[in-house]
């Protein structure tokens, strides 16, 4: 550890962003303790149990994974890559898309897919084409993603990504086709904004996420490899103790004040928890006054309802393994319907076909993005019991996705019986989060993307989690990276992956 390395550091959040920072700086030598409200660390990547079977969050479908990508580098880096359930995806087919009364199969690849949906739609080949160029040229300049390049790219990202504020329906202008700017438009469901307000600077890195090198992660998994990681690095880690205030001095931090009155000193502070609330613990407003209301004006996804079904399966049923499809709703436009509009025809369905966990049934699961008022009746409450209303509206979306599936997919989604739903709330309730999709703020709005940075104004206060540059697990492992090369220095933190 160099003379300069913090002397002691705190961070608060078990989640993946909280325990991949805290395993960073343990592995580079700072006495580090990782403080966790809830009785397990993990957050969403955790999943939860229902009935004894345990359940996966989310789609978990990540990438860039294989052949030296920048997620198995990551991976290794912090010790991980060879104790989680991570399934790539076929290259021929990653992603089924159910559409017009068919399903066809799309390819991995930025241009293999584009290419794809060219031959669909031959009168717009050339604009398919350039859309595809354009997001490679984005991930091209996106230095987490090009690591041997990154003191190459770093510089000019923020002019020639992060400032070109044209929307994914605006790049898509040119296409005359309803059915080509649908499947070039269809990863906007995983960042909740649709094209017409969604950047492609945002956009591009969660295509690239999905289809280059794309797999699947057992979060369930992951959660657990990354516990056991911090441990055999000598960071600790506390559970159920929550964090009342982030102590700041001027512009410096200084530590933190647990629900139990303790004062932990710390030179650094990592905050992988929802941004606002990161911004409400601190006991001195004023540094981050401005920066508190960008991230308030940024925007969330507070629509997200999971459905999982199974089905009944005798003993020699074969392994079920894992295939997103995404069946599109009747239509031209993305749909997020209201909660007084739910019909089988009106719904997006994200369908991920199930893996058994464990001895378990296979389980599937189906994630739609709602209007960010379908759940607000109840975003107040403070209980799981809210009542018919809300346990109705829950019974008749997962009944109108059930419907859906069985009618456009009838052979992989034939009999389906559903197990539980979950929305917002569901995930507030268990893991502490308000509003979002999944907890995450969304800086997806076309100014929004600054507010998701990990820097604060305070000396030694960063934001973990989610980053802006990329999505999901990809995006929550590049923040921590970050970070730490706030921290260490970026020469220290891209020379640890020179052999990676």
């Amino acid at each position: 550890m160099s003379a300069t390395a913090p002397r002691g550091a705190v961070v608060i959040g078990g989640g993946i962003g909280g325990l991949s920072c805290a395993c960073l700086l343990a592995k580079e030598g700072v006495p580090t303790l990782l403080l966790e409200k809830n009785r397990e660390a993990g957050g969403t990547a955790g999943g939860f149990t229902h009935r004894g079977l345990h359940l996966e969050l989310g789609c978990n479908v990540s990438g860039p994974a294989g052949d030296g990508r920048s997620l198995g580098r990551f991976l290794r880096y912090f010790g991980v890559a060879d104790d989680i359930g991570l399934e790539m995806l076929p290259k021929e087919a990653c992603v089924h898309v159910c559409a017009d009364g068919e399903t066809f199969p799309l390819p991995a690849g930025i241009e293999a897919y584009t290419a794809a949906v060219a031959s669909r739609f031959p009168g717009d080949r050339e604009d398919i084409l350039a859309f595809g160029r354009r997001v490679r040229f984005i991930l091209d300049r996106l230095p987490l993603v090009n690591l041997s390049r990154y003191f190459e790219l770093a510089p000019d990202v923020e002019t020639k990504v992060l400032l070109a504020n044209d929307s994914v329906a605006d790049v898509m202008g040119s296409i005359r086709s309803a059915g080509a700017r649908r499947l070039l438009a269809l990863f906007w469901r995983f960042i909740g904004t649709t094209p017409e307000d969604c950047p492609m600077s945002l956009y591009a890195p969660e295509m690239g996420a999905f289809l280059e090198g794309p797999c699947t992660l057992r979060g369930e998994d992951l959660r657990a490899a990354f516990v056991r990681r911090l441990a055999s690095l000598g960071g600790r880690l506390q559970t159920s103790r929550a964090v009342t205030s982030i102590l700041v001095d001027g512009r410096e931090v200084r530590g933190v004040r647990t629900g139990d009155g303790e004062t932990v000193e710390a030179d650094l502070v990592v905050s992988a928890i929802h941004p606002l609330r990161t911004m409400e613990l601190i006991d001195d407003p004023l540094p981050v006054r401005r920066m508190k209301r960008r991230i308030e004006q940024a925007g969330e996804t507070c629509g997200t309802f999971v459905a999982y079904f199974t089905r009944d399966e005798g003993p020699a049923a074969p392994r079920a393994h894992p295939a997103w499809t995404q069946v599109l709703a009747e239509g031209d436009g993305p749909a997020r319907p209201a909660a007084d509009a739910v019909d089988a025809g009106s719904l997006d369905i994200g369908f991920l076909t199930g893996r058994p966990s464990g001895r378990g049934p296979a389980v599937c699961r189906a994630i739609v993005m709602l209007d960010d008022g379908v759940f607000a009746a109840w975003r107040d409450t403070t209980t799981r019991r809210r009542g018919e209303a809300y346990e109705g509206l829950k019974a008749s979306l997962a009944s109108a996705i059930r419907e859906t599936l069985e009618r456009r997919l009838p052979a992989r989604a034939g009999g389906l019986r559903h197990l539980v739903s979950v929305t917002p709330l569901t995930l507030r309730d268990e893991l502490g989060h308000r509003g979002g999709g999944f907890g995450v703020l969304r800086g997806a709005r076309r100014r929004g993307l600054g507010t998701c940075s990990w820097k604060t104004p305070v000396k030694g206060l960063f934001i973990g989690g989610q980053s802006a540059l990329f999505p999901g697990i990809m995006g929550t492992l590049e923040t921590s990276f970050l970070i730490g090369a706030s921290v260490f220095g970026e020469k220290h933190m891209v020379g640890r992956f020179g052999g990676l």
